[in-house]
């Protein structure tokens, strides 16, 4: 069992909770949630296609959700059906329809997740939330679990969704709001909207190197997430990852940089459910003077991501089994929950001297 805490600070945890229940022997995919949005579908897709490949089309796939307060939005049951899910709408009458369960079967029993998590964006990165994980449950288990919500629930056809669509369309909605806090800048909230963007966090000052960081006493190993972002990947792949001078202090080796042939670190990254234990992490060229050290990520072709647009960013997390890679597209609201979260703890850094960020939390 796994307690799973989700925060400002520690975002996106929800998240990779969800790719850790997708093994590579996945079967099929259950799930049952209050609300639906359009972004949180996306993300459940892009996920599943990552941990399951080409696989992710042909397992079956269900979901339960309700039009309880016309919180879910069309468009997520639209892209849901489209990409195969078993779409049914639950029957709650007077009472509301509030579960958040999901579970992925394999040949071994079922991975099971049960929260507070709905199926939307910020349920998946920035909210608040809170769940347990159970790995290799007994089938028999789940299926007793979901049966309740499955059989009170109708299948939603084209006729409802249009119902729906057109009651949602003229229900009043709430008012925009603006909240501040101190130190922080964040966008309007729209209350059209379930999903509302996420806001960059700004702090004035310029941002110190982390190597100036380490040296002040900033200790790597107190946190489980370091993120850099990409900039110009070199190598002909472009998955060498230049990372600032001291960043083998979070992967738990030591690198006297001074020495001209220092054995590279080897480093295990799991990617996409694949493990890679052979990804070198040395210092690059001469670290005296570049006070960069480069790290050799997973291509596309071996299982790993695509890092060419110069626009990534990269997110290692610590596991029992190594370091789990996470990749997203810088300004994205992935991108910014971790960046703003090693803000809110003062813990954003500049990368050498290039004007790329980096930080833990």
């Amino acid at each position: 069992m796994e307690l799973i805490s989700q925060s400002r600070t520690a975002p996106s945890a929800i998240l990779l909770a969800i790719k850790k229940l997708l093994i590579r022997e996945t079967v099929g995919l259950r799930i049952a949630v209050a609300y639906t949005t359009s972004s949180g579908a996306d993300l459940l897709l892009k996920v599943m296609d990552e941990a399951l490949g080409s696989r992710s089309t042909q397992i079956p796939r269900e979901i339960v959700t309700s039009f309880d307060f016309m919180h879910t939005e069309p468009d997520a049951l639209r892209k849901l059906r489209a990409a195969g899910f078993d779409v049914r709408i639950s029957r709650t009458g007077a009472a509301s329809f509030h579960p958040k369960v999901y579970v992925a079967d394999h040949p071994r029993g079922s991975n099971l997740m049960i929260g507070s998590a709905n199926l939307s964006r910020r349920a998946f990165t920035t909210n608040a939330e809170a769940a347990v994980a159970l790995i290799d449950v007994d089938r028999a288990v789940a299926d007793e679990h979901l049966a309740g919500f499955v059989s009170d629930a109708v299948p939603l056809d084209d006729a409802l969704l249009q119902r729906y669509e057109a009651a949602r369309a003229n229900a009043p909605r709430p008012p925009s709001t603006l909240v501040t806090l101190p130190g922080e800048v964040l966008v309007e909230a729209d209350g059209t909207d379930a999903d509302s963007p996420i806001a960059r966090i700004e702090f004035a000052g310029d941002l110190v190197p982390l190597r100036t960081a380490l040296e002040a006493g900033v200790d790597p190993t107190a946190y489980q997430h370091f993120w850099v972002q990409c900039g110009t990947m070199s190598g002909g792949s472009r998955n060498q990852l230049e990372l600032p001078r001291g960043a083998h202090r979070f992967f738990g080796h030591q690198m006297a940089h001074e020495q001209a042939h220092e054995v590279p670190a080897e480093l295990t990254i799991l990617a996409n459910g694949r493990r890679f234990d052979d990804r070198k992490l040395a210092w690059h060229g001469n670290a005296l003077e570049n006070q960069m050290e480069r790290l050799n990520l997973p291509t596309r072709s071996q299982g790993g991501y695509d890092y060419s647009s110069g626009t990534r960013v990269v997110l290692f997390v610590r596991d029992a089994e190594g370091y789990r890679l996470e990749v997203a597209d810088e300004g994205s609201d992935l991108a910014l929950a971790w960046r703003n979260a090693s803000a809110a703890s003062d813990r954003l850094f500049r990368v050498g001297r290039t004007e790329r960020e980096c930080g833990f939390f």
